[in-house]
């Protein structure tokens, strides 16, 4: 029983003192210790960690002199202090520092080496398709932190490897994308200043068959009754590339409304195409690498144009030939935009014009004009405006009254002339000869009968002849009295 305690307590002793080893700076001091031991090196780009310097008996430290590179922090905090943080690039050297024990003015001395850092570069795995544009490989290199280096001593890097049928690459790390494949790129780091050589980096580089469609043409009829009319379809084979969007003219096509998918069928949907003007349409297929396919569809429209009419109604208003007029008509139409339209006057008679006709609404009117040649009569013509021509319809120049102009013939002359139509004073003798077949002397004495009626003049001109009668015969009675 009292060998079981003197064991417990051995090791009971035992822990205590391998605790005390465990706790105390690891180089025996009489009043300073550095944790760690007095010489230590630390790297570029790494965190130290913590470097603890302490007194033995809780005094204060005196520092007599410090020398650290430029990102460690000395912290001071009495009896025990701390060096933290990270060297920064351009600062690889030995930095010494003293320390002193306040009360027995024990000290110490911490020596740190500042060696180059790791660097490890960064570069992806990459994936490509035949018809890629070449491109530069941009690798970057971490520091023992995992920070990416920048600023003083950054890596300058060296590129090889590659396979001429597959991709190639330059010293400038720029690639060029040949064939299908599979093949490897290396890529190197010298040490600098700051940082160690840089373990080799390889990089694979998979480079697949661009992607494409069948068919990649269609055609399309926006007309509902032609037979191209349709859903119009095309098959994608994408090659191990991924498609990321449809554009047409820049803008991104919607599935499930433009088109849809079913497996690798793509099928543009025919309302969606009827929305579009005519010509071809190019739809490109956006693929993450590789070739991007297009697939045109020519779009026509045969859709029958609406038929122009147009319709002119009675004439409004009268014309006397031998003189200047204007009458109008109602035109009526139908598919005619609203605008003003030259028109043409067909079969129109001489001195006939038309005025241009305005069209509001599938309504306007015509005015035509007419000179002092337009012959008499009913003249049946057609219009025709923006390609359309119209019914039949008639333009009506009535007579002209008639007036006895004649020089050398009275009134009586010019009512019996065939040449003066209808019976009245108002009549024109337009020659001699009608008259002089009626008259083969002319009648003088009465020339001037402006102012009678005919009633009055056919009164006097039998008054005369029975007044030539009546004279012989009492010439005669007379005569017999006085025998």
């Amino acid at each position: 029983m009292k060998t079981k305690t003197k064991s417990k307590k051995l090791l009971a002793v035992l822990l205590a003192m391998v605790l005390c080893m465990t706790l105390r700076p690891t180089t025996a001091f009489a009043g300073i210790g550095i944790g760690g031991g007095n010489n230590r090196t630390v790297y570029i780009g790494q965190d130290i960690g913590s470097i603890s310097v302490q007194t033995a008996n809780g005094h204060l430290i005196m520092v007599d002199s410090v020398s650290l590179p430029n990102g460690l922090l000395f912290d001071n905090q009495g009896p025990q202090a701390f060096i933290k943080g990270t060297p920064v690039a351009g600062t690889t050297g030995i930095y010494t520092s003293t320390f002193t024990d306040s009360d027995d003015n024990a000290s110490n001395t911490l020596t740190l080496t500042v060696a180059q850092g790791l660097q490890t570069i960064v570069q992806p795995d990459i994936t490509k398709a035949v018809g890629d544009a070449g491109f530069q490989l941009t690798p970057h290199s971490t520091n023992g932190n995992g920070t990416t280096i920048t600023g003083t001593d950054t890596p300058n890097y060296t590129f090889g490897g590659g396979n001429p049928a597959i991709a190639t690459i330059d010293a400038s790390g720029n690639v060029a994308i040949v064939g299908t494949g599979s093949t490897t790129f290396t890529i190197d780091s010298a040490a600098n200043a700051s940082y160690q050589a840089a373990t080799q980096k390889v990089v694979n580089i998979t480079v697949n068959a661009a992607a494409s469609i069948t068919p990649t043409s269609a055609t399309f009829d926006r007309y509902a009754s032609n037979a191209n009319y349709q859903d119009i379809s095309t098959t994608l084979t994408n090659n191990s590339n991924t498609l990321t969007t449809i554009t047409s003219g820049g803008s991104a096509l919607t599935a499930g409304t433009d088109y849809t998918v079913a497996g690798n069928t793509y099928t543009f949907k025919k309302e969606y195409l009827d929305t579009l003007g005519t010509g071809a349409k190019v739809f490109t297929f956006d693929m993450d690498a590789g070739t991007d396919p297009t697939f045109t569809i020519t779009i026509s429209d045969s859709t029958p144009a609406p038929v122009k009419t147009v319709s002119v109604g009675a004439q409004n208003g009268t014309l006397t030939a031998g003189t200047a007029g204007s009458v109008t008509f109602t035109v009526t139409t139908a598919n005619i935009a609203n605008g003003t339209y030259p028109v043409t006057l067909n079969n129109a008679p001489t001195g006939a014009t038309a005025v241009n006709v305005t069209i509001n609404n599938n309504s306007g009117t015509l005015t035509v004009n007419t000179t002092a040649a337009t012959p008499q009569g009913t003249h049946t013509l057609t219009l025709t405006i923006d390609g359309a021509t119209s019914n039949n319809f008639n333009l009506v120049v009535g007579a002209a009254a008639p007036v006895c102009t004649h020089p050398n013939r009275t009134w009586q002359d010019c009512r019996n002339c065939a040449d003066c139509g209808a019976t009245g004073l108002n009549r024109t003798c337009t020659n001699d000869a009608p008259c002089t077949a009626h008259f083969n002397v002319p009648v003088t004495g009465i020339a001037d009968m402006t102012g009678y009626t005919e009633a009055m003049v056919a009164f006097i001109a039998v008054s005369a002849v029975l007044l030539g009668c009546a004279l012989p015969l009492v010439k005669h009675r007379r005569s017999a009295r006085r025998s």
